[in-house]
């Protein structure tokens, strides 16, 4: 019975570990936790294996046995384990937990077919009945289960869940046959459980060298350790908005008078972000962590003209926004409690800062307009190519909300958004004219900028524009004239930024490697465009301007600028394609 009670402990463990990993790693988060789980356990492990051998002898030990437990590592503590925790991840605790079944499924098979174990009767009626519990459970987990939300059933990140669970359940299975001859060589578990765990985790470490999303797992697991996933290796990240902060800063942003939407969940930015009605964005300390690409897509919102607020976030996974802001981030001090303005834009006075706590950061190419009473940069402006960036170093929600009559504040908030904001454009029906009166000296001249939403298809079009003078209380009409507009859509904007970036003169071997990249990225964005790939053709578009990071020897910024409109057209098409709401829940609202 022993061996009964152990496995049911362990089944207990894994169920323990599905709630925790669920807990502690978001569907969009990047350290789901599995690199932790591997430190955690080969200590475990290993301070278990040192004490056992101590108090009652060590085992002998032979290379081929540790042969089979490094055999068994690569499939156990790094494959199955780095793809369950992906799945769980993506799944859930319930819906993860039913592929989990497949475990003991494919240990059985495999036992047959390897090991040429005998296939019993009552063996192959539990095999069935796995399967059916199986068929079952995932049935019921898909209809009702509580899972993350973006997981749904039928989405693809779901359908990723399924396939990362059944990588796992075949990659633990595989290794179990590894890991029971390795004991048959050296009957000791925990020594078999530590060699795994090493060996997983040095893989793990390997692949970061490689992989973007494990170096940044391997860099989260010690810059800021989460506690639900230190759990699951043991047996949120930022949380969203509050409703009661989200009420607060709507009425807050109302009396002000500045016109806004307030969402609480990636989806919900995305949606709203990509539907090029707004040309300033806000994440403020309790926002959800953006992904890639959408994290890039708001930098390159920036660079192309519109404007980013920060206030009191801060993640290492989402350092692309510091180029935008102008900043390095240096952590989370103690002892900061006030913040003193001052800048030519602002108010003049001092305020205690609320909620949670400061940030420290060091100014690289931002404009401090505001100090900390340790003499950090409290709020910063900055340029960004052709666009604005404002940071509060704090929770300006917070500080809101403990002084929500202070004068001082509301001011400052209605300046500093006055300063980096572009203006709201007046809104007019289609046919109306558009007033815009100026007074002009004898002989003066006056420069005019203006914008206006084209079609989407390229075409020549004509604006007309009324032009009348008045003289006291007469006023004289001059005349109608039409302003040609040329447009330039999806159709031809593209070839036309390759043909530029073909003639580019560039004498640099770097320069002109890095250009021919972006060039081949154009290209593609070209097919991917014209197959209505739009998630593929953003991504591949953003990535089109890292490459032109690279270039040095000249300035790069208006080819850049030019394929940002082309990734906000897109964007918008993007949008377009949404289904109305509510009809799923990713949809539009027109």
């Amino acid at each position: 019975m022993s061996g009964e009670a152990l496995a049911l402990a362990s089944a207990t463990c894994f169920a323990i570990s599905n709630v925790t990993i669920a807990r502690g790693a978001r569907p969009e988060a990047e350290d789901n936790g599995a690199f932790v789980s591997l430190l955690i356990t080969t200590v475990i492990s290993g301070a278990a294996w040192i004490a056992a051998g101590l108090a009652r002898g060590f085992e002998p030990v032979t290379p081929r046995a540790l042969a089979w437990f490094a055999g068994a590592g690569v499939l156990t503590a790094f494959i199955g384990r780095v793809f369950f925790y992906a799945s769980v991840q993506r799944l859930g605790a319930m819906r993860s937990s039913t592929l989990k079944r497949l475990n003991p499924f494919f240990s059985v098979v495999l036992g047959v077919v390897v090991l040429g174990d005998q296939l019993t009767g009552g063996i192959a009626i539990g095999l069935v009945l796995i399967l059916a519990s199986f068929a079952a459970l995932l049935a019921g987990a898909g209809g009702n289960a509580a899972r993350p939300a973006g997981a749904n059933a039928g989405s693809f990140m779901a359908r990723f869940g399924y396939a990362y669970g059944i990588v796992s359940a075949l990659g633990y299975s595989s290794g179990y046959l590894l890991r029971k001859m390795g004991l048959n060589e050296a009957h000791d578990a925990l020594l078999g459980t530590m060699v795994g765990c090493i060996v997983g985790a040095l893989l793990f470490a390997a692949t970061a060298a490689f992989n973007r999303d494990y170096a940044r797992a391997v860099r989260a697991t010690f810059a800021r350790p989460n506690p639900w996933l230190i759990g699951a290796g043991e047996s949120v990240e930022d949380p969203t908005c509050s409703a009661q902060r989200q009420s607060f800063l709507d009425g807050y942003l109302t009396s002000l008078g500045v016109s806004h939407t307030i969402v609480t969940t990636t989806d919900a930015f995305k949606v709203a972000f990509r539907s090029g009605a707004y040309n300033t964005y806000w994440i403020t300390g309790g926002a959800t962590k953006l992904l890639e690409p959408l994290v890039e897509e708001v930098r390159e919102a920036a660079l192309r003209g519109g404007t980013l607020i920060v206030d009191g976030a801060h993640d290492d996974r989402n350092n692309v926004l510091d180029e935008v802001v102008g900043i390095n981030f240096k952590g989370k001090p103690t002892g900061i409690t006030t913040v003193t303005l001052a800048s030519g834009f602002l108010p003049s006075g001092s305020f205690t800062v609320s909620g949670s706590r400061p940030l420290r950061v060091e100014l690289t190419t931002a404009l401090r307009q505001g100090v900390f009473n340790t003499g950090d940069p409290a709020i910063a402006t900055n340029v960004y190519g052709r666009g604005m960036a404002l940071l509060f170093a704090f929770d300006l929600t917070g500080t809101l909300q403990a002084q929500a009559a202070s004068v001082l504040l509301s001011t400052m908030l209605g300046d500093a958004i006055d300063e980096v904001a572009p203006a709201v454009p007046l809104t007019f029906t289609g046919g109306a004219y558009v007033p815009l009166t100026i007074t002009l000296a004898s002989g003066a001249t006056q420069s005019l900028d203006w914008a206006v939403r084209t079609p989407d298809a390229s075409g020549t079009y004509s604006i007309s524009a009324l032009v009348t003078q008045t003289y006291g209380s007469t006023t004289v009409t001059v005349g109608t004239y039409p302003i040609a507009i040329t447009v330039s859509g999806l159709d031809t904007q593209l070839a036309g930024v390759i043909a530029s970036l073909q003639a580019l003169a560039l004498t640099a071997s770097a320069d002109q490697k890095a250009r021919d990249n972006a060039l081949a990225k154009l290209q593609q964005a070209q097919s991917q465009i014209a197959a209505a790939n739009w998630e593929g053709a953003i991504a591949t578009l953003i990535d089109v301007n890292n490459q032109l990071d690279g270039v040095t020897g000249v300035n790069v910024l208006s080819y850049e600028a030019a394929i940002d409109n082309v990734l906000k057209e897109v964007e918008r098409v993007w949008w377009s394609a949404l289904p109305a709401c509510p009809a799923a829940p990713l949809c539009r609202t027109p």
